[in-house]
């Protein structure tokens, strides 16, 4: 049960940074993403995982920390900054990608992790006490 619950919180997270990502380029373009999608989509999903690997250092995926209380959302903005911190470098070390994504990953990181938290908030408030704490037997 407690994999399945840390499963739903990953799989969660990447969903928010995805929706992040693909609402970044919207609103910098100001079109929806096409093209501007498929540029973006191989370099900022290496870091979108990236940032998956920051929130489990940073504990989020410790079912027992995750509360919606000051100390978790603070430890997701400190993830936050610090996934914008090593995307600057990730650019800056590899120019020839063919990007200079300066905007799309302050956006992102803004639109994206906002939403993580949103989710977050709303996982906690109703899945994690309803559906998932539910003990079931099966008898047949």
């Amino acid at each position: 049960m407690l994999r399945l619950k840390q499963a739903t919180l990953l799989i969660g997270d990447l969903a928010a940074l995805y929706l992040g990502l693909y609402t970044a380029l919207f609103l910098r373009y100001w079109q929806m993403p096409g093209k501007n999608l498929v540029e973006f989509i191989l370099p900022m999903t290496q870091l979108l995982f990236l940032a998956a690997i920051i929130l489990f250092i940073a504990g989020a995926y410790d079912i027992n920390k995750t509360k919606n209380n000051w100390a978790f959302f603070q430890r997701i903005v400190v993830a936050a900054s610090i996934w914008m911190g090593l995307g600057i470098i990730y650019f800056y070390i590899l120019p020839n990608i063919g990007i200079a994504p300066k905007t799309i990953l302050l956006l992102t990181t803004l639109v994206g992790f906002g939403i993580l938290m949103l989710w977050r908030c709303l996982y906690n408030k109703f899945i994690s006490t309803a559906l998932l704490r539910s003990n079931i037997i099966f008898a047949g």
